[in-house]
């Protein structure tokens, strides 16, 4: 069918098929990047006022007229790399090591109405076999006895699916929020205080502070996965456990969108027109107190939102929930499935 779509004849496929094999062609998007990456790092250690320590994205100053091809990439390297990527370059070993983080498509992720925060599972449903994990995502395996997570499904995806509900009664509880190397979706969190805000703007959270951000988001989506938070106040069922609530990752992106907002030092969340993404938004009147405790402070309360107003048991985003007084919807945007959509949070 494909011969005849593009016009050519079987043989004519069969070579195409065999050259591809031999040549083992690169996605072009990545070797775009790598090639980027390499040229970057050559002119870095020239040191011909091109490129400068203090400047983020990686774009020339001038251009030399002979023996160099036109640069006009304005990707912020230090996306890929980090924003220590100009000291990096001079060393030519280190520099080649260094791994370009993924790409990820980016995509509006505000819940959507009539559609449920994540897939809930049948109460206390486990997966027995590799096979039942692999009915949702493809390559999937089953944690058996012996892991702490066993029963929950497993897969080392480093690019996010199509996810397809499956039409059989769900089988696992989650796709291991702590455990699971899938999808890499992530919400980014950025803080600043009061004062900070009024006179100068952040250079950014350190490396070790967004991977904590990281892994406390992951925490509380595994443990929502497993069916072990309250839906509601004392004395109401568990929300139920999850079948495709998939790990995050960290944005830059959505660090750098959300410091933007934080140092403008707002009164409230920004206007929905204004933003693609998802928004959390807290305030906090003490001025001494640090990122950390601040990011700790604002996610606790974003979750904690479920145990004081709960959730409709099928976990449904709805016009009721929308406009529900004092609703989670703080809660919706920390914990919900998302499908190559990302959210931004902001806290000050």
């Amino acid at each position: 069918m494909e011969s005849q779509m593009l016009g050519i004849s079987r043989l004519e496929h069969k070579k195409i098929e065999e050259i591809r094999e031999i040549s083992q062609p690169h996605e072009i998007v990545n070797l775009l990047y790598k090639r980027k990456k390499s040229w970057a790092g050559h002119v870095a250690r020239m040191k011909d006022n091109r490129w400068t320590m203090r400047l983020s994205h990686w774009y020339p100053r001038t251009k030399l007229p002979t023996g160099r091809p036109p640069l006009r990439w304005i990707d912020p390297l230090w996306r890929q790399i980090g924003r220590t990527w100009t000291r990096l370059a001079q060393d030519r070993e280190k520099w080649h090591g260094c791994e370009l983080r993924p790409q990820w498509t980016r995509i509006s992720s505000t819940p959507e109405l009539g559609k449920p925060l994540y897939d809930p599972g049948a109460a206390g449903t486990k997966c027995a076999k590799n096979e039942q994990c692999s009915r949702v995502i493809k390559g999937a395996e089953c944690l058996q006895a012996g892991d702490p997570y066993m029963g929950l499904c497993k897969t080392d995806l480093k690019e996010i699916p199509t996810y397809t509900k499956p039409t059989t009664k769900p089988v696992t509880e989650s796709s291991a929020a702590t455990e699971s190397e899938s999808t890499a979706v992530t919400e980014s969190a950025s803080t600043a205080t009061a004062d900070d805000t009024t006179t100068q703007s952040s250079d950014g959270l350190s490396q070790e502070l967004r991977d904590k951000i990281e892994d406390m988001h992951n925490y509380y989506r595994s443990i929502l996965a497993k069916g072990q938070i309250r839906n509601g106040k004392e004395g109401k069922p568990n929300c139920p456990t999850a079948t495709n609530m998939y790990r995050m990752r960290y944005d830059m992106t959505l660090e750098l969108e959300a410091q933007k907002y934080a140092d403008s030092c707002p009164s409230s969340s920004s206007p929905v027109s204004s933003r693609s993404s998802g928004e959390n938004y807290q305030t906090f009147s003490p001025t001494e107190i640090t990122d950390e405790v601040a990011i700790k402070n604002a996610l606790e309360i974003w979750f904690e939102q479920i145990l004081k107003r709960g959730v409709n048991k099928r976990m449904m985003y709805n016009k009721k929930l929308e406009e529900k007084p004092r609703a989670p919807t703080a809660f919706t945007q920390v914990c919900r499935f998302i499908d190559r959509k990302k959210t931004s949070e902001k806290s000050e």
